[in-house]
């Protein structure tokens, strides 16, 4: 489990994601496989925990690509640390995707949010670290689309597993009568 510093706030230093107060903004990551204590590189985070439950289940999220099984579901309530958010709200940021990412490393279409799809986020993220190191940029906002019930919430990929503490995790019991998205503490 990464540990911040005794001092919290040395921990966290100059990070972005705060709420009004300047306090660190608290995060979500449902996953169908909670059993582990470091989070991969390039992983996604939600501000809404019931948004993060969909993800319990490998049915249900990307993870199953990665060979993760259903063996420990769980939600992570985590704090990230990301000094140098690239969000593409900010026009600077918007202009770097649009004159050097779109049709050289992928679409960089942006949504009606003005923000990047998710199903680009990794390869933002890999552009971002590979081709412009020099700037620092350690987490990009995505948008997760819109669905029945409405449009998702954003989320934040961080660009490495040691931006993120690790507060609780909520482990859960899938129960084959409910549906897919709801779950048993």
């Amino acid at each position: 489990m990464t540990e911040p510093c005794e001092n919290r706030d040395q921990w966290f230093g100059n990070s972005r994601l705060v709420d009004e107060q300047g306090a660190p903004l608290v995060m979500y990551h449902g996953t169908p496989d909670a059993s582990f204590e470091r989070f991969r590189d390039d992983q996604f985070f939600t501000p809404d925990p019931d948004y993060a439950r969909r993800f319990l289940s490998s049915a249900t999220s990307s993870s199953s690509f990665y060979g993760v099984t259903d063996r420990r579901p769980g939600v992570f309530t985590v704090l990230i640390r990301a000094e140098n958010p690239f969000d593409t709200r900010n026009p600077a940021h918007r202009a770097l995707l649009k004159e050097r990412f779109c049709g050289v490393h992928g679409e960089g279409v942006l949504t009606e949010l003005g923000l990047p799809d998710w199903v680009e986020g990794r390869d933002i993220a890999l552009w971002l670290r590979e081709e412009l190191a020099d700037q620092g940029f350690d987490a990009v906002l995505v948008d997760e689309g819109r669905d029945e019930a409405g449009q998702r919430p954003p989320s934040w990929i961080v660009f490495s597993g040691d931006q993120v503490h690790i507060k609780e995790v909520e482990t859960t019991v899938l129960s084959p009568e409910l549906p897919d998205d709801t779950f048993e503490p």
